[in-house]
Parts: C-alpha cells; structure tokens; sequence
C-alpha cells in the first residue's frame, strides 16, 4: 500500500483550521454590577487571554486478573477549569467581581455564607458558555458549564521592573457538570432547521 504524500492530498483532507485564539466566554456573576463587558441581562463577557475548553473525562474502573487489568468505563470526572484573565479598571472590576462571588460564599472576616448566598441558585451558577469561534466569528463548537463557583480568584502581579504589559490574572473554576456540547454541524442544524 503507497502512501500519498503530496502536499494537496493533505490540504484537501480540511475543510479549514480552526484558531486557537478565538473564543468566547459568557455567562453570569452574582451580585455584580454593570460595566466590563456586562449585557442587559447581567451576564458578561469577560477578556479572557488563555483558557481551554473543558476536558470529557471518564474514570476507569480496574480489575486485576492474573497478571493483567481489565479496565471498564468509569464515572464522568470534571476536573477543575483555568482560565487566564485580563483585568480592568471599571467601577466593578473582573477581579473584584470574583473576590465578592468568592467573598459572599465564604467571608473573609466571619467566616460564614452571606444571605446573598443562602441558596445553591445564588452561589453557583449555571449556563457559562464557551465558545470556539470561526474565522467569520461564527462558533465552531460550543460547551455549557453548569454549577460554576469560584475556587481559586489569583493574585494580580504587581512589579516595578514589567513595561508595557496589562495586568492579568489566574482563576480556577469548579463546576459540577458540561451540558451542551454543541460543533459546527449540530448548530447548523438548528439555526437551519436541516
């Protein structure tokens, strides 16, 4: 068997490449006011400089026998998410944002929950979406994160010796679930009807 190792034949294979620097992040902050990017319905979209869409992974389950492992699928793991952020100096900034989400979760001071945060709907919250984006800035694929909370809010930088640079900083998002894995043909096939 021969191997067609001309360059068209490889090209021809895609249809085009995907860009790993376009992408979205929507989704909503508790207890957070207008500015940032935020649209008429409290959600945002914040300045995100890295992050990946979320991982599928499945736990194995092991069975030793006689030397050997027989593995079977295990329980769906969702692991922790991080994300790189470029803060901001509006009235509420990306990063305040976060440490009040944090804050009202478990205070600082009486280490206790707020009654902002008496319930699960209004510490966690659900529907974050992230989107990769075409080069027509339309989504190529798309995942729905439900019960995110802040794990870890990161420490922003500061140093006299860095020029030119914006600040940013580290988060690492729980969450309890992916809904709504979406690719290009399944959203076409919506917004079509086809």
């Amino acid at each position: 068997m021969s191997c067609d190792s001309k360059i068209s034949t490889f090209r021809d294979a895609f249809t085009s490449f995907p860009r790993g620097n376009r992408y979205s992040i929507s989704g909503q902050i508790p207890n957070s006011n207008n500015g940032w990017g935020n649209d008429n319905t409290g959600g945002f979209h914040i300045h995100a400089l890295a992050l990946n869409v979320p991982p599928a992974n499945l736990t194995t389950l092991r069975y030793n026998y006689r030397g050997r492992t027989l593995k079977n699928p295990g329980d769906r793991l969702f692991p922790f998410w991080n994300v790189t952020i470029l803060d901001d100096t509006g009235t509420d900034t990306v990063w305040e944002a976060f440490h009040k989400w944090s804050n009202s979760i478990n205070d600082h001071d009486s280490n206790l929950r707020t009654t902002s945060a008496s319930s699960y709907d209004s510490y966690k919250q659900n529907g974050w979406i992230v989107k990769q984006l075409g080069l027509n800035g339309d989504t190529i694929k798309s995942v729905t994160l439900e019960g995110c909370f802040p794990y870890i809010v990161g420490p922003i930088e500061l140093d006299m010796n860095q020029k030119n640079t914006v600040c940013q900083f580290s988060m690492v998002i729980a969450y309890d679930s992916v809904v709504d894995v979406f690719t290009k043909d399944i959203i076409h096939s919506i917004v079509t009807g086809k």
